[in-house]
This record gives C-alpha cells, structure tokens and sequence, in this order.
C-alpha cells in the first residue's frame, strides 16, 4: 500500500487544528482552575487551595497581601476565614475572560462573597479580579492574583480595563 502523501496544505490545516485544540485545552483548564477556588476555601480546604497557586504565588486583595502557598493556606486557616465558614458562605467567581500567550495567560472576572446571617445571605463583598496565570510541569498555576473591591474607587475599574488593553502584561500592584 502506497504511504500517502501530504500537501502543505494539508499539514498547515492539520497545525491549526493542533493550535485550536491546544488554545481549547488551556482555556477548559483555565476555567476549572479559576472555577476551583471557590468550593475549595469554603470547604476550608487550605492546602487544595493553596495548591492553586505556584509556590510563590501571591494573592493581593485590597486589605492585605499572601505570598507563597504557606500564607495563603494562613489565610485561609485564619480566624477571619474560617468564621466565615462557621456562620456560612460561598465564594462565587464569574466566568473569566481570557488572554491566553504560550506558557502565560491572564483571566479578568469578577468575585462575589456571599455570607449568611439570620434573615439569608448578604453580599459581603463584590470586587474585580485578575488572574496572572503560568503553565507549570504540574499544569496551570496561579502567579498572581489581585482581587478589588468595586466600591467606586479608580482601582477595580482600573482592573477590568486591563483585559482590554495590554492583558498580559504583568500588573504592577
């Protein structure tokens, strides 16, 4: 049987279509990643979401900053967190909109923080996010995570134009 012959343009079809399941790829991972923070930190499962994370991630939020898995999993161990649990939460992340650029890829979505008290729950917390995203032997990890409370302030709006302009960018903080 004669080996079969492929034309340029077969092979440069046959590279897009690579390039579009791979672009496909990381997008499903990314979302999954991003879609994990929440039932891990109300579950108070520090080191599953610390694991999000590279090794010296940083997660910034306007009220303070963790660098490195340890002090995230502190965060989340910590008394604020975890009576947040105790009364009832749930961590909500919208679907991120995605740069994604060879090994590095940037999410933009927003975050609400639900809290339960007497009468139901309460938004306790609305903000923008932005996901600094790297491919590791392990798959996708976290780099950077800025999180900004949408209260008016120049500072989350800031935020959420980024993903239009210059999204992969590092975001100085």
């Amino acid at each position: 049987m004669p080996e079969e012959v492929q034309t340029p343009d077969i092979e440069a079809r046959l590279a897009a279509l690579e390039a579009k399941v791979q672009r496909l790829t990381d997008e499903i991972e990314l979302y999954q990643l991003t879609a994990s923070y929440g039932p891990a930190v109300d579950s108070g499962w520090a080191q599953v979401a610390a694991d999000l994370w590279t090794e010296d991630g940083l997660y910034d939020v306007d009220v303070g900053s963790w660098e490195g898995r340890e002090e995230i999993m502190g965060l989340i161990n910590g008394e604020l967190h975890q009576g947040l649990i105790e009364r009832g939460c749930g961590h909500v992340i919208s679907l991120p909109r995605l740069t994604i650029d060879g090994d590095t890829a940037v999410g933009t979505c927003y975050s609400r923080l639900y809290s339960r008290n007497d009468q139901g729950f309460d938004a306790w917390r609305v903000a923008a996010n932005r996901w600094e995203f790297v491919r590791t032997e392990r798959g996708w990890r976290i780099k950077n995570r800025v999180n900004r409370l949408l209260d008016g302030t120049s500072a989350s709006r800031d935020l959420l134009r980024r993903s239009f302009d210059d999204a992969n960018e590092p975001l100085d903080v």
